[in-house]
């Protein structure tokens, strides 16, 4: 059985391995961009990349400190939000996260 990481990984690749923009409809928009559209748009995230998915949707993925996830939101063209995915930082760090004093930043080099 895959643990969440390995779901994930499958699923959108390694972190940093997408895009740094997203083109949707023609038009190329930065990430920080589209979180703004989608309401994401606050501190404390730290945008990591925008992974290849299915056609006809986009997705951006970004670390969220205050619950210390990695997220990917997949949306479609009109920028309706279609699936949200949330994984533990911890499957990243592993023993390395229970050795870190938690602020809201991570140790992973954003």
């Amino acid at each position: 059985m895959a643990t969440p990481r390995e779901e994930f990984d499958g699923r959108y690749g390694p972190l940093w391995s997408g895009a740094s923009s997203v083109s949707i409809g023609g038009v190329a928009w930065e990430i920080w961009d589209v979180m703004h559209r989608l309401g994401f748009g606050f501190e404390g995230l730290k945008i990591i990349d925008a992974p290849r998915v299915d056609a006809g949707r986009f997705a951006v993925r970004f670390f969220d400190g205050e619950e210390r996830r990695i997220v990917c939101l997949e949306i479609d063209a009109d920028f309706n939000l279609l699936e949200e995915h949330r994984v533990h930082i911890a499957e990243w760090l592993g023993d390395a996260y229970f050795e870190t004093e938690w602020q809201v930043n991570c140790p992973m080099d954003f």
